[in-house]
């Protein structure tokens, strides 16, 4: 055959392999872009925001008292430069550094082999691989280190080849500095590849040493600088976690079915150790055609040293960690992802195996590939629809953030990833400041830091309460002794959201109706209401209140709601709390007798319109049931007092909290709206809030309706009028925010489904 003829065969085999290579990276690309933003933001995601975040000398400096260095955050921080801090731009960058790994993973397959079937299939791996998907969409470095070490892989193949080319060796290095600077524990990956050298390919070990000794050159500056601070922050993190190493067996097997199948959890997790069971066809072919007799003799080294490349750059970076972690113990949840990097050559063994089951047998290779795409499908299904850390779950917390703060107003953190959280789940101009605590226990700094956050505004203060919480509860207890209680909610078993704002100084109080009496005798005996005359830029009311009981009880079973009537019935503004939350240091909490002070303050919603509101206050028992009062009036709800809201309240204050709508209108703009989550039973009451801002005077009286329409769009429920029953629109001032109520009803004999509402005037 003549030479043209050879280069017109090769490019007839390569077109396709070109072609099916192409469809793989789409394929990679699709599946990790799928549901990018489903999952929640985590400990680890919220520290990789935090440090792209900063300028780049403080977070050099901070990665180095960190686990892991700064390669990864810098470009992350160039990423955010362009694209923001918010979870799916950052998650994108994931996406694309680890689809690079496809490419790179048909390259080392096509060379270890010299056939492209060995690359695609490497490639298709790289491509589905649960693993490599799970760490392509999260902010960590893991996905790029895991693309660098394939990258290291090929280049290092090809630079310990006879008569290999200098770039090969440039490359080396440069993907290796890269590595190093991304995952401390890359180290381990050169640490393979020179034994391997040593072993298979002495004639290029000087070479190698000096590619090796380049990069140790510009490596070791950063060792020099943070190496001590490493050293100490794994001692620490050693004692803190206290783990217990794991046995070999349980070590491997953790880690080679996770680098085959990803992750296994929900209703898969019991089945980890089952995927392992497809490595003993694909071992057993890998050992039979290494020693078949068929090969010719330079394939047959060529094959072995391969085998023996991918196998050291495997059992190296495992083995080293068996160690480690016998000496340091540190396993936290999912801590395989920390030898991802070892996962590559993991996945060329898989593929070298496949093409040798397939050479005896095709149909146990597709018994054995179908089997793992089954098991990948599985925990990719898992993947997808299963929500990880519901419990940690921030999103809900920064969206009441979100919709409660005013101008003014902060966020108090300790930990980074917290700080990390609030810039990537609120864009600049949502976000209240965000200031970190300037000491990691309490002093008189972080005391400092807390009278300069009151003097401006509300103090929001997120609690994780998961790690004894000592740090958590001497702020809180200085705020609430230094300022009154805003909000105190839990979201989830480890988190608790407090907000702390102090007083108006020089505004006059006003003392409100006590005592009041339950039957269960618990007594309020005092209450007083700060300020006694709303001015319209105010927009919190201070409440003091000072109860008894007369007998022991658990605080625990106890709530109550205290909340501003409007004068057509509807709650305009309303708190549930805890009382006797704050007893006399010398007793304990329950005992009979003993006084208790909340200092509460109550949100006064955008938009409140002007005229006299009372309030009120029920005690409800465990069930939430309304506990009777007997002292002045029996009722299940007692009158506290009245307060008036002033004309033009809230023209220059916060517009907020609400679903915004942005709908502009002569004269009248509609600016959004709130109401409950359903779903909702027949039967039920909605009640919907809806912002309006007139532009210009209203020369006519307006009425407002909320209508309930099916799927048809034929009106199925509705109520219509004053949107305001005791404020006029004829009255409503230009360019003052109005907040309107109305009550919808759920129809008795509505059928089950999903309904449109829509609003209007």
């Amino acid at each position: 055959m003549s030479d043209s003829s050879l280069a017109s065969s090769a490019r007839r085999r390569v077109a396709p392999a070109k072609a099916l290579l192409l469809a793989l990276i789409l394929l990679g690309l699709l599946l990790r872009l799928i549901r990018l933003d489903f999952q929640p933001l985590w400990w680890d995601e919220g520290y990789s925001v935090w440090f792209a975040g900063q300028a780049l000398p403080d977070m050099v400096r901070l990665t180095a008292e960190d686990i892991h260095p700064p390669f990864y955050y810098a470009l992350l921080h160039g990423w955010s430069l362009a694209l923001g801090l918010q979870p799916a731009a950052l998650r994108l960058f994931s996406v694309l550094v680890s689809l690079a790994a496809i490419p790179l993973a048909y390259l080392l397959g096509r060379d270890l082999s010299g056939e492209d079937a060995v690359g695609l299939l490497a490639a298709a791996l790289a491509a589905v691989n649960p693993f490599a998907i799970f760490y392509g969409q999260e902010i960590r470095m893991y996905g790029l280190a895991a693309t660098l070490s394939l990258a290291a892989l090929w280049t290092g193949w090809r630079w310990a080849s006879p008569n290999s080319r200098p770039r090969f060796g440039l490359a080396y290095a440069l993907t290796t500095l890269a590595g190093l600077y991304t995952l401390y524990y890359f180290a381990l990956l050169p640490l393979a590849q020179t034994i391997w050298v040593a072993a298979a390919a002495r004639s290029r070990l000087r070479q190698w040493l000096a590619a090796l000794l380049a990069v140790l050159f510009f490596y070791a500056p950063w060792l020099v600088y943070a190496g001590p601070k490493l050293l100490d922050y794994v001692a620490y993190k050693v004692v803190q976690d206290n783990d217990a190493p794991l046995p070999l067996l349980p070590y491997l097997g953790r880690h080679l079915s996770a680098f085959l199948v990803g992750h296994l959890e929900g209703w898969m997790a019991s089945l980890w150790a089952w995927p392992l069971l497809l490595l003993i066809p694909l071992a057993a072919a890998l050992i039979l055609a290494s020693r078949s007799s068929t090969f010719a003799a330079h394939e047959s080294q060529v094959s072995r040293g391969a085998l023996l490349y991918l196998i050291l750059c495997l059992a190296v970076p495992l083995g080293v960690g068996f160690i480690q972690q016998l000496q340091a113990p540190f396993i936290p949840e999912r801590f395989e992802r920390v030898l991802l990097f070892a996962a590559p050559a993991f996945w060329l063994l898989v593929a070298l195996g496949l093409d040798a089951l397939r050479r005896d047998s095709r149909l146990a290779a597709g018994i054995v590939a179908g089997f793992i795409l089954f098991f990948s499908a599985a925990s990719l299904y898992v993947f997808y629809t299963t929500p990880r850390y519901q419990g940690r779950d921030y999103r809900p917390l920064i969206e009441t953030v979100r919709r409660q703060a005013q101008p003014g107003d902060s966020v108090f953190t300790i930990f980074p990833w917290q700080t990390g959280y609030f810039w990537a789940y609120l864009p600049p101009e949502q976000r209240p400041a965000i200031v970190p605590s300037p000491r990691a226990a309490w002093d008189p700094t972080v005391q400092q830091t807390l009278d300069d956050l009151l003097e401006q505004g509300a103090v929001w203060f997120p609690e994780h309460l998961a790690l004894g919480a000592i740090f958590e509860t001497d702020v809180e207890t200085y705020l609430d002794q230094n300022s009154h209680q805003l909000l105190n909610r839990w979201f989830g078993d480890e988190t608790r959201l407090t907000a702390w704002v102090a007083p108006p100084v020089g505004r006059e109080s006003v003392a409100l109706e006590t005592p009041i009496l339950w039957e269960n005798r618990v007594a309020l005996i005092k209450a007083s209401m700060t300020p006694a005359a709303p001015a319209p830029s105010d927009q919190r009311l201070f409440l003091d209140l000072t109860w008894r009981n007369e007998q022991p009880l658990n605080p625990a079973d106890l709530t109550y709601s205290i909340w501003l009537g409007g004068p057509d019935g509807f709650r305009w503004a309303q708190r549930d709390v805890n009382p006797f939350a704050h007893p006399e240091p010398s007793l304990p909490p329950g005992q009979a007798g003993q006084p208790n002070r909340d200092r509460i303050a109550l949100n006064l919603p955008v938009g409140l319109p002007p005229g006299e509101y009372d309030i009120w206050i029920a005690l409800l028992d465990a069930e939430k049931n309304p506990i009777a009062v007997t002292q002045p009036e029996p009722d299940v709800e007692a009158w506290l007092g009245a307060v008036v809201i002033p004309s033009g309240f809230g023209k220059d204050g916060w517009v907020g909290p609400m679903h915004p709508a942005a709908v502009s209108g002569v004269p009248l703009d509609f600016l959004g709206y709130e109401r409950p989550g359903g779903p909702y039973l027949p039967g039920d009451d909605v009640i919907v809030s809806l912002y309006w801002r007139p532009n210009g005077a209203l020369q006519e009286e307006l009425y407002g309706f909320v209508q309930l329409l099916d799927d048809r769009g034929q009106v199925v429920a509705g109520v219509e009028g004053p949107p305001v029953s005791w404020h006029p629109t004829t009255q409503w001032p230009i360019q003052v925010p109005v907040r309107s109520q109305m009550r919808l009803r759920i129809p008795a004999d509505l059928s089950a489904g999903r309904y449109r509402m829509i609003a209007g005037l």
